[in-house]
């Protein structure tokens, strides 16, 4: 199935805007998963109940609410319309357990354990993927959108281990429709995106409440929407997919993890955004440049490519420079009455050789893609700055700028910003 794969990437790249129609339709719910159940809680003041906590806090876990952004609620990983597509399942003694961004607790599944195949010393991470909500939005290029969206939690979840100096091994396939089927709901929007395999730490699970499982909108199903050329027949590869591919633990080579201290923001406003006097000095385009080369070699797609745009250049990569104009006005596809580009100076774009959808197929590429994009998030906010990560760009532009052939793509794109203050500062 991998032309399967290459043909979706294809057909929602630089098309995707002539096959997406936006909707506007009311989500499903935007907590789709327990109404009640087993409450898992780690024992207190064990470590992995510090394991547990530092890694919901640096990927899901709200921390704060915005009522000037057109989403109020806000974690450290970006998404498709915060609608957090990606949330975290953990297998800890073989029983599978559901984080719950809303209410910041634990949920035991389903009482039944898992088989040995799952070892008992480790800690299973895997990226709980579902376009139930943003396929209404978006249709097929939904499953892209989702891909991008758990790099990002990915990203952030390694570098929580980093900083921890804690180590961990990635799997290329997830491998874990096992996992998928004790959740006891419908799993024709569901896939595992990744997955981390850490030692267990000492401690243990507590349970409270009676089992009970159930998906909040249980007659409702990604199947009752349109029927799909892709999405459907790869969201089935991905879910029966075995785990393989199993990498070394990535965050042994030298590096440093990126701050965790600072929170990450969008600068999201209801009246749209625009800069007027911020000069960004704080942003050091060469170090950045060396932070996300870094983000790149230690992630699912060490052959990603990158630049950071400004007005007069583009900073590669490999640390060469392109010097020439570049009409930010242009980068954007559309939205320019809700975000003027033009009045902003940096502008990070990563882009893929396609063979390498062909070698290895979408999830490692796209996965990359996000994880790149939050390294930038977390250095920009470490220099006091927002980050806007956006895939509505122009894409024959970028590719026209960066000198791009049929055989590349635009993946992703990303905009330094300012505070989400000064907007509205300057219209009341």
């Amino acid at each position: 199935m991998p032309h399967l794969e290459f043909e979706y990437y294809k057909c929602y790249s630089r098309g995707r805007y002539g096959l997406t129609h936006l909707t506007h339709l009311t989500p499903f719910v935007k907590r789709p998963y327990f109404s009640g159940g087993t409450v898992a809680c780690p024992a207190s003041g064990t470590e992995l109940e510090s394991l547990l906590d530092r890694l919901t806090a640096a990927t899901l876990r709200i921390n704060r609410f915005d009522i000037l952004s057109r989403y109020q609620d806000h974690n450290s990983s970006p998404s498709t319309r915060n609608m957090h597509s990606c949330q975290l399942l953990f297998v800890i003694d073989g029983n599978v357990h559901f984080y719950d961004l809303y209410e910041d607790r634990f949920y035991l599944t389903d009482s039944e354990k898992l088989g040995r195949e799952w070892d008992r010393d480790a800690v299973y991470v895997i990226g709980l993927s579902d376009l139930l909500n943003i396929s209404r939005y978006y249709g097929e290029f939904s499953l892209y959108l989702s891909l991008l969206d758990a790099g990002h939690v990915l990203g952030n979840a390694k570098n929580a281990l980093t900083a921890a100096d804690i180590p961990y091994v990635t799997y290329e396939s997830p491998g874990a429709k096992g996992v998928l089927d004790r959740l006891g709901t419908p799993t024709d929007s569901l896939y595992a995106s990744f997955m981390l395999e850490l030692e267990r730490p000492a401690g243990e699970m507590e349970l409270r409440g009676t089992p009970r499982t159930g998906r909040i909108p249980t007659l409702k199903r990604f199947d009752e929407l349109k029927p799909t050329i892709f999405v459907s027949p790869l969201l089935r590869k991905f879910r029966f997919a075995s785990a393989k591919g199993r990498k070394q633990a990535e965050h042994r080579p030298p590096r440093e993890a990126l701050p965790i201290e600072r929170l990450r923001s969008s600068a999201h406003t209801m009246i749209g955004n625009f800069n007027l006097s911020e000069r960004f000095e704080r942003f050091k385009a060469e170090e950045a440049r060396r932070v996300l080369l870094d983000a790149v070699r230690q992630s699912s797609n060490p052959a990603l490519r990158f630049c950071i745009a400004e007005r007069h250049r583009l900073l590669m990569d490999d640390g060469s420079v392109k010097n020439g104009p570049i009409d930010f006005g242009r980068i954007l596809h559309n939205d320019h009455e809700f975000f003027d580009l033009s009045t902003y100076s940096y502008v990070v774009v990563c882009f893929s050789e396609d063979r390498r959808i062909e070698d290895c197929g979408l999830l490692p590429v796209l996965l990359a893609a996000g994880e790149l994009m939050q390294a930038a998030c977390l250095y920009s906010a470490g220099q006091g700055y927002a980050f806007r990560p956006m895939k509505n760009h122009n894409d024959e532009y970028l590719k026209e700028v960066l000198e791009l052939n049929d055989g590349w793509e635009i993946n992703y794109i990303g905009v330094l910003c300012g505070s989400e203050v000064t907007p509205l500062r300057c219209v009341l």
